[in-house]
């Protein structure tokens, strides 16, 4: 009787068991079949090695990846309404979104074509880190184009992971002409830290000025005119700049007028640990 017993309640619970793993295995695979695959991947996990359970989780990570790289319908549309060559594809899908297919696929590198979809995001990566690269802001005094801090952080991580890729990957990269050479970017470092060593000179000959001055306190700085420092690292000296400024001010003289004036000035500067350091400065004015 005892037997029996048990036997029943046995029973009972592998009815119990399967019944219900059947059943939520039909709703997961439900929702894979209305394309929700996070949620029918979360709910094949929940089946562990019921069935094709594993399978289906590494399936749905593989649909997951396909919809992130897959190209969107805004640069489907800009391809078909433009006459961009293949290699000027439009491409409005966000970085954010290749490298989070990237790194599924890369949880499922054996699986199906995943390893070539692995190179097509590193490539379109790519394209799309290149494709932020801006040139700097016009600058209507030099003529030129002046780099700040992020472009030159955005050049440098493009061609580090440029620098990353497989010969072949490189050159399906449609472009990679516009990636800076290293010694540009080098150029623009350098540029940028001359930048910073203007800000400095100014900050430092304003000073020295309005202690010459009869009365500090009246100085003003002209605003019809533009103070102007130009620095220059020395062909020489590889840790070494020098230039030249000019203060356009206004300040009262000896007998309590204001009159506006100028002063010219050169000075000399050392680089060392990240930071310049003015060593000399002059006004030529004296």
């Amino acid at each position: 009787m005892k037997k029996n017993i048990i036997l029943i309640i046995l029973t009972i619970l592998l009815v119990l068991q399967f019944g219900c793993s059947g059943e939520d295995y039909k709703k997961a695979q439900q929702l894979f079949d209305q394309e929700q695959y996070a949620e029918a991947e979360a709910a094949f996990i929940e089946l562990g090695d019921y069935k094709d359970s594993e399978a289906m989780v590494t399936e749905c990570k593989y649909q997951r990846a396909i919809i992130l790289y897959a190209p969107s319908e805004e640069a489907s549309t800009q391809s078909q309404s433009s006459t961009m060559t293949v290699g000027a594809f439009y491409d409005a899908k966000k970085i954010e979104e290749y490298e989070k297919a990237l790194s599924l696929f890369e949880e499922i590198a054996d699986y199906k074509d995943s390893i070539d979809y692995i190179s097509n995001c590193k490539v379109k990566i790519c394209q799309k880190l290149i494709g932020e690269i801006q040139y700097g802001a016009y600058d209507e005094f030099l003529f030129i184009n002046v780099p700040t801090q992020k472009d030159v952080n955005a050049a440098k991580k493009a061609k580090d992971y440029f620098d990353s890729l497989t010969t072949i990957e490189k050159e399906r990269v449609v472009n990679r002409s516009s990636l800076p050479s290293d010694e540009a970017i080098e150029e623009a470092e350098k540029q940028l830290l001359l930048d910073s060593l203007e800000t400095k000179v100014l900050d430092e000959a304003v000073k020295k000025l309005k202690s010459s001055l009869i009365n500090s306190s009246s100085y003003q700085d002209n605003p019809d005119h533009k103070h102007f420092v130009l620095a220059s690292w020395s062909e020489t000296e590889p840790n070494e700049a020098y230039g030249l400024f000019t203060l356009y001010y206004s300040a009262t003289n000896s007998y309590g007028g204001r009159v506006d004036s100028s002063q010219h000035g050169i000075f000399k500067a050392q680089y060392e640990d990240g930071y310049f350091t003015i060593t000399e400065m002059y006004f030529t004015d004296y």
